[in-house]
């Protein structure tokens, strides 16, 4: 049901319950299953955001080289030196979205992995809590992530707010706060410390891409802050989301209640969420995919124009750039993406590297027109699709369609196809046969603490 303000129900206090209540022993093996991929998937990400977005890393880690090398007990992927958790999970988090190859959720339209394991992680590493603990927080910040954000949703995005950023750092105040063992009480302030702090603007999606990933940071670094603020015995402003001076209001006019409360502490969101088999915005991936099959079945014939249609809200965020200019604005280019995969057979990380671009996909992407179907973006079913179709020299054409991508739930990663992306995402680092075993190694490992739970976390990598 949609509310306007102020709200009929108290969404801090029920979510803040919700996360203080939920125990280990209340995840079916489903669940248990998925949070295993969601950490693999989460560590590949990291793996290929530091290669990909490396100019940026490099500027974060100069800016914040003061905290990196202070005292601390939480670990920075690549760096031999420990940091404060809140620095940890800035950076962290800044890697793990600087691919976009990171996992989301379509109705909160956003990214949750990225923050959230990055600040559950420093926080796990950093208080010595048990690998139960860090599960159980994992599975409450991803259900706060996904049903607020659906709730606040299309309002949120219309506004020009990313709610990676917006919604990720209540999630992430939440989750944290649980983690660190707060009641009730406890995790209702952090989550109210946080909400006046949430921050994102969607612009980033458009222009100046190598800094979204600071809106995945600030909301891990905020997550932290926030739950240890409210551990001190800080309290934070009465009914934070809910007022009509409170988060919610910012964001939109109207607040879908049901996708708040339908299911809570029953149907877990993270079996809900996606994984992304390309590194580029999710929008792109139906286009990808149906260029695919398209150049499975013609794969030298000569091209003389190419259709793309898909929905608006693919349109605005990554139909804007023809010709990117940088690996950045080639995650956000649909004909970009889909001149490569016919031209080149798939879009992988190589396809980023846009100064080596050659003159058969610059002639592709001026042949291509990008039309606007808003029936291919069916909320309720799940679908955010596109429609390729590819006319060839000898008056052919061949004619694809993509309703669901490649790691939605409905159309799920397998262990294999966890197990070939982190090999991918890692392959700059390590030699074929070591990428092997360590892939092997960090998925055996993963899959024996979820069956072994009470022992003390240690931190994620290959």
């Amino acid at each position: 049901m949609l509310r306007q303000y102020p709200l009929s129900i108290e969404i801090t206090q029920i979510v803040s319950n919700y996360a203080s209540s939920l125990r280990f022993n209340e995840l079916d093996s489903s669940t248990l299953h998925a949070v295993g991929l969601f950490l693999i998937d989460y560590v590949a990400s990291v793996y290929a955001g530091y290669r990909v977005n490396s100019q940026f890393n490099s500027a974060l880690n100069l800016v914040l080289q003061g905290e990196i090398t202070s005292s601390g007990k939480s670990t920075i992927y690549f760096c031999d030196v420990k940091a404060p958790s809140a620095s940890a999970a800035f950076l962290n988090a800044a890697y793990a979205h600087g691919a976009d190859i990171d996992d989301g959720n379509k109705g909160a339209m956003g990214h949750i992995g990225a923050h959230l394991i990055s600040a559950l992680g420093s926080l796990a590493e950093e208080s010595c809590c048990s690998f139960k603990t860090f599960v159980e927080s994992v599975v409450v910040g991803y259900d706060i992530f996904c049903r607020l954000g659906s709730a606040v949703q299309p309002g949120l995005v219309n506004r020009g707010y990313h709610s990676t950023g917006m919604v990720g750092a209540i999630a992430c105040a939440a989750a944290s706060a649980k983690l660190l063992g707060l009641r009730s009480d406890g995790i209702y302030h952090s989550i109210a410390i946080a909400a006046s702090q949430a921050s994102g603007l969607l612009l980033v999606g458009e222009t100046g891409q190598e800094t979204k990933p600071l809106n995945a940071a600030r909301a891990a670094q905020i997550g932290v802050f926030s739950a240890k603020l409210a551990a001190n015995g800080v309290v934070g402003p009465a009914c934070p989301l809910e007022s009509n001076k409170g988060w919610c209001h910012e964001v939109t006019d109207l607040v879908d209640e049901h996708a708040i409360l339908d299911g809570l502490g029953k149907r877990f969101s993270i079996n809900e969420c996606y994984l992304k088999k390309y590194p580029s915005c999710r929008h792109t991936h139906c286009a990808i995919e149906a260029a695919e099959q398209i150049r499975k079945k013609a794969p030298s014939k000569e091209i003389t124009g190419v259709s793309i249609w898909t929905y608006g809200h693919a349109i605005e965020l990554a139909g804007q750039i023809d010709m990117p200019r940088s690996s950045s604005e080639a995650k956000f280019s649909i004909k970009y993406a889909v001149a490569t995969v016919l031209n080149k057979g798939t879009f992988g990380f190589q396809a980023l590297e846009v100064g080596s671009v050659n003159s058969e996909v610059i002639k592709l992407i001026s042949r291509i027109d990008l039309l606007q179907d808003d029936t291919l973006e069916r909320i309720s079913e799940g679908v955010r699709g596109a429609r390729v179709s590819v006319r060839f020299r000898d008056g052919s054409e061949l004619l694809e369609e993509v309703l669901i991508p490649k790691g939605d739930p409905e159309n799920p990663f397998n262990d294999g196809d966890i197990l070939r992306k982190l090999s991918d995402c890692a392959s700059w680092k390590y030699d074929s046969h070591d990428l092997r075993a360590r892939s092997q190694g960090l998925f055996d490992r993963v899959n024996c603490l979820l069956k072994m739970p009470d022992v003390e976390f240690s931190f994620l990598d290959m």
